[in-house]
């Protein structure tokens, strides 16, 4: 009887060990990126905030971030080149239906310029910089009034000024085609939408362009609430419709709200990622075979999800230099759903290590996901709208996320960089 005790006693103690030492363990995990939000953000970003994009406001050398807000005033708020971020008030109380961002020299004047598209109000909001963090307005400019979800900046003409291109839906005041404004370098624009691409009327929600079929030219994805569509250049800022190459599901409705492109195979081309609200919600994977043909290798590369994503981004985001995915989640309440980060394993396959990235105390209703060096220091950090969704605000504060030292990705060393690019490469950022 004695002996058997003794037994149970040193068992007893081993278990007691074991628990000890894996709760210890679970509590020091050192995580790839800090949660700064408390002290490093403004506590009243509570909004709905849509998009948000990185631009130097007041060219002092750090990045500023721009927001989009749902039914408020858009905001800016500017950095102390620590990360430190305070509201600025350089942008009208006007308040849209804003739902996307365009950064460029849009005038011709060397400093940067904001624009704003809008879904339910038509009313897109371009804003003039001085390069000090003053914005003028100049809404005159853009003429297009649809119901705006998505804009793309690009030099379409190759002539050195940005143009816009803007993606809308299809409604009663809105007819769903997507325009092509033709920038003349001093920001006043044309609509050479009918000369340049197909006239489809679709629901666009989100647009990227990059080199798919690896001719030299900036391609276009649409990504659509129906069918999703892409596009080659010719080479001049003209295109023709490629959508039956994508080889995308029939019969298999899917609501894409964004796309992006960056070589998760690292087999030197584009793939694309697009991440669904609705139908089938799972994010879809294609994989290029350099020419600009696509396979849908969902089901072996990424793992089962079935989480309406929002947004979502590739990033190396743990410095093996391999583009991971990042995404944006929420099912439309405030549920605390996890961003969600998959790791990718140097040749396309994915795995999901949001616990192993991201702190527990990044949740909330997720929107948009961005990331950039935020505090100059070297390292991959995060900007993450979560959009707010009930009355008293719960979890859906902004989120602002510093990469740790040893584990985020070095900024100079792999190129952070998300094909999820939606500004043009300005002063603030040449490598946008």
């Amino acid at each position: 009887m004695f002996l058997q005790h003794n037994k149970i006693n040193k068992l007893m103690k081993k278990i007691t060990l074991i628990t000890s030492l894996f709760v210890s363990t679970a509590f020091s995990q050192e995580y790839y990126y800090k949660n700064v939000t408390k002290t490093n953000l403004p506590q009243d970003l509570n909004v709905h905030s849509m998009d948000s994009e990185f631009l130097d406001a007041d060219e002092d050398g750090d990045l500023d971030v721009v927001i989009a807000v749902e039914g408020g005033k858009n905001l800016l708020l500017l950095n102390d080149g620590k990360g430190n971020f305070t509201h600025s008030h350089a942008l009208t109380d006007r308040v849209e239906d804003s739902e996307d961002i365009g950064i460029a020299d849009f005038n011709g004047d060397g400093h940067v310029d904001i624009l704003f598209v809008a879904e339910d109000t038509n009313i897109n909001e371009l804003y003039f910089g001085d390069g000090n963090g003053n914005f003028t307005p100049a809404n005159e400019r853009i003429f297009i009034h649809d119901r705006s979800n998505a804009v793309f900046v690009e030099d379409l003409n190759l002539d050195g000024s940005p143009d816009i291109i803007i993606g809308s839906s299809i409604a009663k005041d809105s007819e769903g085609i997507n325009r092509f404004l033709i920038n003349d370098g001093k920001g006043n624009f044309t609509d050479e939408t009918e000369k340049r691409i197909p006239m489809m009327k679709d629901n666009t929600q989100d647009l990227i362009m990059g080199d798919v079929n690896g001719d030299g030219f900036p391609d276009l994805v649409v990504a659509n609430e129906d069918e999703n569509r892409m596009y080659f250049n010719k080479g001049d800022g003209t295109f023709t419709d490629e959508s039956h190459r994508l080889n995308i599901r029939k019969g298999v409705r899917e609501v894409t709200r964004e796309v992006c492109l960056g070589d998760v195979d690292v087999d030197g081309d584009l793939d694309i990622a697009f991440f669904n609200t609705g139908g089938d919600k799972q994010t879809r994977l294609f994989i290029n075979d350099g020419k600009g043909n696509f396979t849908d290798e969902t089901v072996s590369r990424i793992p089962k999800d079935n989480s309406r994503t929002w947004d979502g981004g590739m990033y190396d985001v743990n410095n093996d230099g391999f583009p991971d995915i990042i995404t944006a989640n929420s099912d439309g309440k405030v549920s605390g759903e996890l961003y969600g980060v998959y790791l990718n394993d140097g040749c396309g396959y994915f795995t999901n290590s949001t616990s192993l990235i991201f702190p527990p105390s990044v949740k909330g209703s997720g929107w948009d996901v961005e990331a950039a060096d935020l505090n100059n220091d070297g390292l991959l950090d995060f900007y993450l709208c979560a959009r707010a969704n009930n009355k008293d605000g719960s979890w859906s504060q902004d989120l602002l996320l510093f990469g740790e030292p040893g584990k985020a990705t070095r900024v100079g060393k792999t190129q952070p960089n998300s094909s999820d690019r939606k500004q043009y490469p300005t002063l603030a950022n040449s490598d946008a």
